[in-house]
Protein backbone atom coordinates (compact mmCIF):
# COMPACT_ATOMS: atom_id res chain seq x y z
CA UNK A 1 0.00 0.00 0.00
CA UNK A 2 1.71 3.35 -1.18
CA UNK A 3 0.79 6.21 0.67
CA UNK A 4 -0.27 4.57 3.44
CA UNK A 5 0.07 6.85 6.59
CA UNK A 6 -2.77 8.92 5.11
CA UNK A 7 -6.27 8.24 6.01
CA UNK A 8 -6.54 6.00 3.10
CA UNK A 9 -3.79 4.76 3.04
CA UNK A 10 -4.19 3.40 6.76
CA UNK A 11 -7.84 2.38 6.26
CA UNK A 12 -7.26 0.03 3.82
CA UNK A 13 -3.81 -1.28 5.23
CA UNK A 14 -5.42 -2.76 8.30
CA UNK A 15 -8.43 -3.88 6.50
CA UNK A 16 -6.31 -5.72 3.97
CA UNK A 17 -4.18 -7.46 6.82
CA UNK A 18 -7.56 -8.31 8.73
CA UNK A 19 -8.69 -9.94 5.70
CA UNK A 20 -5.47 -11.94 6.05
CA UNK A 21 -3.09 -10.06 3.61
CA UNK A 22 0.28 -10.18 4.16
CA UNK A 23 0.61 -6.23 4.13
CA UNK A 24 3.41 -3.71 3.45
CA UNK A 25 2.89 -0.18 4.00
CA UNK A 26 5.42 2.96 1.98
CA UNK A 27 5.19 6.58 2.56
CA UNK A 28 7.83 9.01 2.46
CA UNK A 29 7.73 9.93 6.07
CA UNK A 30 9.76 6.65 7.32
CA UNK A 31 8.83 7.99 10.64
CA UNK A 32 5.31 8.40 10.83
CA UNK A 33 5.00 4.75 8.94
CA UNK A 34 6.83 3.30 11.67
CA UNK A 35 4.70 4.62 14.07
CA UNK A 36 1.70 3.47 12.57
CA UNK A 37 2.81 0.07 11.97
CA UNK A 38 3.60 0.06 15.74
CA UNK A 39 0.29 1.14 16.48
CA UNK A 40 -1.66 -0.99 14.10
CA UNK A 41 0.26 -3.79 15.96
CA UNK A 42 -1.08 -2.47 19.04
CA UNK A 43 -4.44 -1.79 18.51
CA UNK A 44 -5.36 -3.85 15.89
CA UNK A 45 -3.54 -6.73 16.18
CA UNK A 46 -2.35 -6.32 12.36
CA UNK A 47 1.29 -6.86 11.81
CA UNK A 48 2.52 -4.26 9.08
CA UNK A 49 5.92 -4.04 7.52
CA UNK A 50 7.21 -0.50 6.77
CA UNK A 51 8.91 0.01 3.87
CA UNK A 52 9.51 3.69 3.29
CA UNK A 53 10.07 5.02 -0.11
CA UNK A 54 9.99 8.04 -2.11
CA UNK A 55 7.65 7.92 -5.26
CA UNK A 56 9.08 10.64 -7.06
CA UNK A 57 12.69 8.74 -7.26
CA UNK A 58 12.74 5.59 -9.53
CA UNK A 59 15.39 4.05 -7.72
CA UNK A 60 13.44 4.12 -4.55
CA UNK A 61 10.69 2.68 -5.47
CA UNK A 62 12.06 -0.07 -7.74
CA UNK A 63 14.14 -0.93 -3.94
CA UNK A 64 11.06 -1.03 -2.36
CA UNK A 65 9.61 -3.42 -4.50
CA UNK A 66 12.56 -5.51 -4.57
CA UNK A 67 12.77 -5.64 -0.80
CA UNK A 68 9.31 -6.65 -0.84
CA UNK A 69 9.99 -9.57 -3.38
CA UNK A 70 12.91 -10.92 -1.82
CA UNK A 71 10.76 -11.26 1.69
CA UNK A 72 7.45 -12.45 0.28
CA UNK A 73 8.77 -14.30 -3.26
CA UNK A 74 5.79 -12.78 -4.87
CA UNK A 75 3.99 -9.60 -4.99
CA UNK A 76 0.05 -9.83 -5.52
CA UNK A 77 -1.51 -6.38 -5.53
CA UNK A 78 0.03 -2.75 -5.23
CA UNK A 79 -2.63 -0.05 -3.75
CA UNK A 80 -1.69 3.27 -4.87
CA UNK A 81 -3.14 6.20 -2.63
CA UNK A 82 -0.94 8.73 -2.32
CA UNK A 83 -2.42 12.71 -2.79
CA UNK A 84 -1.47 15.87 -2.29
CA UNK A 85 -3.12 18.95 -0.27
CA UNK A 86 -2.10 21.70 -2.72
CA UNK A 87 -5.28 23.67 -3.66
CA UNK A 88 -5.60 27.12 -5.19
CA UNK A 89 -6.54 29.33 -8.08
CA UNK A 90 -5.68 28.64 -11.47
CA UNK A 91 -4.27 31.62 -12.13
CA UNK A 92 -2.28 31.73 -8.76
CA UNK A 93 -1.16 28.17 -8.81
CA UNK A 94 2.70 28.68 -9.75
CA UNK A 95 3.86 25.82 -12.30
CA UNK A 96 5.84 24.36 -9.29
CA UNK A 97 2.69 23.64 -7.83
CA UNK A 98 1.59 21.76 -10.80
CA UNK A 99 4.77 19.81 -11.45
CA UNK A 100 4.88 18.93 -7.52
CA UNK A 101 1.18 17.05 -7.88
CA UNK A 102 1.92 15.40 -11.23
CA UNK A 103 5.41 14.23 -9.84
CA UNK A 104 3.77 12.33 -7.08
CA UNK A 105 0.57 11.26 -8.09
CA UNK A 106 0.44 10.79 -12.04
CA UNK A 107 4.30 9.93 -12.13
CA UNK A 108 4.10 8.17 -8.71
CA UNK A 109 1.55 5.98 -9.51
CA UNK A 110 3.47 4.96 -12.80
CA UNK A 111 6.80 4.07 -10.99
CA UNK A 112 4.89 1.90 -8.74
CA UNK A 113 3.33 0.21 -11.44
CA UNK A 114 6.45 0.02 -13.60
CA UNK A 115 8.22 -1.50 -10.62
CA UNK A 116 5.23 -3.44 -9.61
CA UNK A 117 4.46 -5.35 -13.57
CA UNK A 118 7.41 -7.69 -14.20
CA UNK A 119 6.98 -10.16 -11.00
CA UNK A 120 3.03 -9.64 -11.25
CA UNK A 121 3.90 -10.83 -15.13
CA UNK A 122 6.41 -13.89 -13.76
CA UNK A 123 3.62 -14.93 -11.22
CA UNK A 124 0.96 -14.89 -14.06
CA UNK A 125 -1.20 -12.59 -12.02
CA UNK A 126 -1.46 -9.88 -9.98
CA UNK A 127 -3.99 -6.80 -9.10
CA UNK A 128 -3.30 -3.26 -9.38
CA UNK A 129 -5.67 -0.40 -7.29
CA UNK A 130 -5.24 3.63 -8.41
CA UNK A 131 -7.38 5.62 -5.88
CA UNK A 132 -7.73 9.04 -7.65
CA UNK A 133 -10.69 11.23 -7.05
CA UNK A 134 -14.02 12.29 -8.57
CA UNK A 135 -12.19 15.18 -9.99
CA UNK A 136 -10.92 13.15 -12.26
CA UNK A 137 -14.30 13.51 -14.34
CA UNK A 138 -15.63 16.28 -12.79
CA UNK A 139 -13.25 18.91 -11.61
CA UNK A 140 -12.94 21.31 -9.00
CA UNK A 141 -11.86 24.96 -9.64
CA UNK A 142 -9.77 24.94 -6.60
CA UNK A 143 -8.20 21.58 -7.67
CA UNK A 144 -7.19 21.39 -11.44
CA UNK A 145 -3.56 19.82 -10.84
CA UNK A 146 -5.08 17.06 -8.77
CA UNK A 147 -8.27 16.47 -11.21
CA UNK A 148 -5.80 16.37 -14.10
CA UNK A 149 -3.75 14.07 -12.07
CA UNK A 150 -6.83 12.30 -11.38
CA UNK A 151 -8.35 12.32 -14.82
CA UNK A 152 -4.83 10.79 -16.34
CA UNK A 153 -4.59 7.93 -13.98
CA UNK A 154 -7.95 6.74 -14.70
CA UNK A 155 -6.83 6.63 -18.49
CA UNK A 156 -3.72 4.59 -17.42
CA UNK A 157 -5.66 2.63 -15.58
CA UNK A 158 -7.56 1.48 -18.38
CA UNK A 159 -4.28 1.62 -21.17
CA UNK A 160 -2.68 -1.04 -18.45
CA UNK A 161 -5.26 -3.20 -17.69
CA UNK A 162 -5.62 -3.90 -21.66
CA UNK A 163 -1.50 -3.96 -21.92
CA UNK A 164 -1.25 -6.21 -19.60
CA UNK A 165 -4.78 -8.46 -18.93
CA UNK A 166 -3.51 -11.40 -21.23
CA UNK A 167 -0.38 -11.65 -18.62
CA UNK A 168 -3.09 -12.40 -16.03
CA UNK A 169 -3.10 -8.25 -14.56
CA UNK A 170 -5.76 -6.78 -13.65
CA UNK A 171 -5.62 -2.85 -13.07
CA UNK A 172 -8.81 -1.06 -11.23
CA UNK A 173 -8.84 2.58 -9.85
CA UNK A 174 -11.28 3.41 -6.94
CA UNK A 175 -12.52 6.65 -7.22
CA UNK A 176 -13.55 8.64 -3.69
CA UNK A 177 -15.37 11.88 -3.84
CA UNK A 178 -14.80 13.89 -0.59
CA UNK A 179 -14.14 11.67 2.37
CA UNK A 180 -13.96 13.02 6.30
CA UNK A 181 -10.81 13.41 6.73
CA UNK A 182 -7.99 15.65 7.73
CA UNK A 183 -7.77 16.80 4.37
CA UNK A 184 -10.73 18.23 3.78
CA UNK A 185 -9.88 21.05 6.01
CA UNK A 186 -7.72 22.28 2.95
CA UNK A 187 -10.45 21.32 0.55
CA UNK A 188 -12.83 23.51 2.94
CA UNK A 189 -10.33 26.46 3.51
CA UNK A 190 -10.22 26.52 -0.39
CA UNK A 191 -13.52 26.51 -1.25
CA UNK A 192 -14.67 28.99 1.44
CA UNK A 193 -11.19 31.11 0.02
CA UNK A 194 -12.77 31.22 -3.59
CA UNK A 195 -16.09 31.60 -3.64
CA UNK A 196 -16.12 33.50 -0.22
CA UNK A 197 -18.26 31.16 1.44
CA UNK A 198 -18.21 31.56 5.03
CA UNK A 199 -17.31 28.08 7.01
CA UNK A 200 -20.86 26.64 7.45
CA UNK A 201 -21.84 27.69 4.01
CA UNK A 202 -18.57 25.65 2.58
CA UNK A 203 -19.47 22.45 3.98
CA UNK A 204 -22.83 22.53 3.07
CA UNK A 205 -21.58 23.44 -0.36
CA UNK A 206 -19.08 19.91 -0.03
CA UNK A 207 -21.53 18.19 1.70
CA UNK A 208 -24.45 18.66 -1.09
CA UNK A 209 -22.21 18.44 -3.94
CA UNK A 210 -23.31 14.10 -4.39
CA UNK A 211 -26.62 12.43 -4.19
CA UNK A 212 -26.61 11.58 -0.54
CA UNK A 213 -25.70 14.96 0.92
CA UNK A 214 -23.04 13.66 2.89
CA UNK A 215 -19.49 12.81 3.47
CA UNK A 216 -17.85 9.61 2.76
CA UNK A 217 -15.66 7.92 4.94
CA UNK A 218 -12.06 5.93 4.73
CA UNK A 219 -13.99 2.40 5.38
CA UNK A 220 -16.06 3.28 2.62
CA UNK A 221 -13.46 3.34 0.48
CA UNK A 222 -11.19 0.46 1.17
CA UNK A 223 -14.45 -1.65 0.89
CA UNK A 224 -14.29 -0.34 -2.64
CA UNK A 225 -10.13 -1.61 -2.57
CA UNK A 226 -11.04 -5.02 -0.94
CA UNK A 227 -13.53 -5.90 -3.46
CA UNK A 228 -11.39 -4.62 -6.46
CA UNK A 229 -8.70 -7.25 -5.18
CA UNK A 230 -10.59 -10.05 -4.29
CA UNK A 231 -11.57 -12.66 -6.74
CA UNK A 232 -15.13 -11.35 -6.24
CA UNK A 233 -14.07 -8.98 -8.72
CA UNK A 234 -11.89 -11.36 -11.12
CA UNK A 235 -13.90 -10.36 -14.26
CA UNK A 236 -13.60 -6.33 -13.18
CA UNK A 237 -10.79 -4.76 -14.93
CA UNK A 238 -9.56 -1.84 -16.65
CA UNK A 239 -12.36 0.49 -15.35
CA UNK A 240 -13.37 3.03 -12.51
CA UNK A 241 -15.13 2.20 -9.35
CA UNK A 242 -17.05 5.41 -8.07
CA UNK A 243 -17.56 5.73 -4.25
CA UNK A 244 -18.59 9.52 -3.94
CA UNK A 245 -22.23 9.41 -3.23
CA UNK A 246 -23.53 9.83 -6.49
Amino acid sequence: VVGASGTLGQQISLDLAAAGANVYVSSRDARKLQGFAAAAERDHQARLHAVPADITDRQSVDAAAAQIVKASGRLDVLVNTTSLSLFGDFLELDDETWLKVLQTKQLGYMRTARAAIPQMRKQKSGVIVNVTGKGGRMPRDVHLPGCSANAALNLLTKGLAMTYGKDGIRVVAVSPGVIDSPRLAAIRNSTAGRNQFDQAAADKAIQGSNYLGRLGTAREVAAAVLYAVSDQAGFTTGTVIEVDGG
